[in-house]
């Protein structure tokens, strides 16, 4: 999806019961959110993982900083391009931390920073460890690209109750939902469960796989065999 890679082998691992879903499926998946509907008519924006580990400060030296920097300086920019961010509603980082996944949100018509996470809380270690971090960097890059400033040091910081996870591999499924479904002005938004994750897991991989974006589907020798007409008639399920 103009240029955006997951291999057959990521997104089948990934998607099975209680795998660890790759970064390249997340970053997939924020793709295609972008494609099926435009930040000029969603008001949102998907960012991929490496901005949030830019936030992180996960390079190893100054030398991959500066490179790093510099892909997030772009990144934020192709954005503004696509819709103003300072006009957008939401923005969206997927973040990952010590074997865990979470979703930072940048919400602009709100004026907060939320964290949403299927399983640590606003006391725990990791969120004391780098919620900071985040919005401290997140602000500089913003800086950085000279975008209109926000007075972003006003912002409060939230952290909506959300579904929580069950098990250790599920993190990666729940801030997918979270990014399809969260919903700042309606709670109700997010009414799944852990019990709907493993559907959820099947749902990532076929919409991932068989959606108008998909360049590579026309090449797949096996998509012949594959009802299409029954699938879309069993969407629902």
């Amino acid at each position: 999806m103009n240029n955006c890679r997951v291999s057959l082998y990521q997104l089948g691992n990934s998607t099975k019961p209680n795998d660890w879903v790759d970064s390249w499926v997340i970053n997939a998946f924020c793709r295609k959110l972008f494609k099926d509907k435009h930040p000029k008519h969603s008001d949102k924006h998907f960012f991929f993982h490496t901005s949030a580990e830019f936030f992180l400060e996960k390079w190893p030296n100054e030398y991959m900083k500066n490179i790093w920097q510099k892909n997030v300086i772009k990144n934020f920019l192709a954005a503004d391009s696509a819709k103003k961010l300072h006009l957008s509603e939401r923005l969206h980082f997927p973040a990952l931390y010590e074997d865990h996944w979470f979703l930072f949100a940048v919400d602009i018509k709100t004026r907060n920073f939320l964290f949403l996470d299927s399983y640590y809380g606003q006391a725990s270690k990791l969120h004391q460890q780098v919620d900071e971090k985040l919005i401290s960097n997140f602000r500089k890059i913003w800086k950085d690209c000279k975008l209109k400033d926000l007075n972003f040091e006003t912002f409060g910081k939230h952290y909506p109750k959300l579904p929580q996870q069950k098990t250790g591999n599920d993190c990666e499924v729940f801030i997918i939902k979270y990014m399809e479904k969260f919903c700042t002005r309606n709670p109700q938004s997010c009414s799944f469960s852990a019990k709907d994750i493993p559907d959820f897991r099947v749902r990532i991989a076929i919409d991932t796989f068989f959606n108008d974006h998909n360049s590579a589907i026309d090449q797949m020798d096996f998509i012949s065999t594959f009802d299409m007409k029954s699938y879309k008639n069993d969407n629902a399920h």
